[in-house]
């Protein structure tokens, strides 16, 4: 849209990004406060000038607050609310924290109406500054792809492995649809510090022939084009993106109601299953890929309409633009 964009991270790291990181604080996230890191920032934020400063995530809002306190700089920030935050909070001290904490940004970007109501409740006192700003996707990555074809057929979850995708979950479902559908994969993308315990249980449950965990990946697109359905069991989540990229690839989602899931899986648009149920997960992907389920592709035409309306990046951008241009003039 024509704004200059400045990426900053709080430590260094290997993943491919769309554009380059400008810099690296080199924050110590288990300190409690990081002089150096807040200093650094604000140096940055002298020398940058910037219209606005959006914070991703807890460590970012926390350096963030920190510096501009301590170093009395005068830029907006932007507390991104990707999550229902009240699951994350569970002690009074961690409450007491990010009320502070929210009270020092100039507005908060909820990801989902779920996380909206969640962080309305959660913090009462910042009900003005809330704004419901979702994710979005990059249809043009999508169009240039083509499909996976490596271990077909295949069913595929991507997400990292962390406790909230619940992959322990993931590999239970599983087991029960293979038992009905022995020859379709379970691919799993992404990585995290529960990788190698979810190998462990996979070697256990000796599934290694059938689940295969591809570590991080840059073909996304490809991997979803690819399956036969996408597979979330989550226990917390904000807007996964990735529903958006497989309801705009016209690939089946099944995945449990938490989080904003709701908001797009609906019975007009894919399979939203009562979180926990994973007796009702199994039965919804197995009769998925026995094609005994009426009205698929009216629910995969509906799915690719939603997004193409509401959730393409060019529209979240806008929405993005109109909350910056509010805060900066």
């Amino acid at each position: 849209m024509g704004h200059e964009v400045r990426l900053l991270a709080l430590e260094d790291g290997d993943a491919a990004l769309l554009f380059p990181v400008q810099e690296v604080v080199g924050m110590n996230t288990r300190s409690f406060f990081d002089r150096k890191a807040a200093r650094k920032l604000a140096a940055f934020i002298k020398e940058w000038q910037p219209d606005v400063v959006q914070a991703n995530a807890g460590d970012t809002v926390r350096l963030a607050v920190s510096s501009r306190l301590l170093y009395r700089w005068n830029v907006p920030v932007v507390m991104r609310n990707a999550s229902t935050i009240s699951r994350y909070l569970n002690s009074r001290y961690k409450k007491w924290y990010y009320r502070f904490l929210v009270k020092q940004v100039d507005a908060v970007a909820s990801v989902s109406q779920v996380s909206y109501r969640d962080f309305s409740q959660t913090f009462p006192g910042a009900a003005g500054k809330i704004h419901l700003l979702p994710v979005g996707i990059d249809p043009a990555a999508f169009i240039q792809s083509q499909p996976y074809k490596e271990h077909s057929p295949y069913i595929l979850h991507v997400g990292g492995f962390t406790f909230e995708k619940n992959h322990q979950g993931l590999l239970r479902i599983y087991e029960l649809v293979a038992r009905h559908c022995p020859d379709t994969k379970l691919l799993c993308a992404g990585d995290g510090p529960l990788f190698r315990e979810v190998e462990q249980t996979i070697r256990e449950k000796q599934l290694a022939d059938r689940v295969i965990l591809l570590g991080q990946r840059t073909d996304v697109p490809s991997l979803i084009k690819g399956a036969q359905a996408l597979v979330l069991p989550s226990i917390i989540e904000g807007l996964p993106s990735v529903i958006l990229e497989a309801m705009y690839c016209g690939v089946p989602t099944v995945a449990y109601d938490t989080g904003g899931i709701a908001q797009l899986l609906t019975p007009a648009t894919g399979w939203l299953i009562p979180a926990g149920n994973e007796q009702a997960f199994a039965d919804s992907v197995v009769t998925l890929l026995t094609n005994n389920m009426n009205g698929v592709q009216e629910r995969l035409q509906n799915a690719k309409q939603l997004v193409e309306t509401s959730y393409t990046m060019e529209e979240v951008a806008r929405q993005f633009e109109i909350l910056y241009r509010r805060l900066a003039f």
